[in-house]
């Protein structure tokens, strides 16, 4: 998520800082990634929005990495899809953040 002081006027996200509020990847145990997760739960994934974060405006963005073609080039496929948020009630934390490009880096 990105805390963003007004509505988003634009679809230039350069520069916004980004903090992760979920993710989800193998279980080892069951041998299950968490895209068979979602599949099996007919595309939904549900998750919580920390309520300790300062009430505001957020951009949510969202991303599946596809490993099945990571082995050749091009490589891993990357879905991704942000939506605006209205965040009320929310406390006063301010998470540590990363920004695109960069943040895996």
């Amino acid at each position: 998520m990105a805390f963003v002081e007004l509505r988003f006027p634009t679809t230039d996200v350069t520069g916004v800082k980004w903090f992760k509020i979920y993710e989800d990847g193998l279980d080892a145990a069951a041998q299950t990634w968490g895209a068979d997760r979602m599949i099996a739960n007919a595309g939904k994934v549900t998750f919580t929005i920390p309520s300790c974060i300062v009430s505001g405006q957020y951009l949510l963005r969202h991303a599946i990495i596809a490993l099945h073609a990571a082995s050749s080039y091009p490589g891993a496929k990357f879905y991704m899809e942000c939506a605006q948020l209205q965040i009320t009630g929310g406390g006063s934390t301010a998470p540590s953040t990363g920004s695109f490009p960069g943040a895996y880096a």
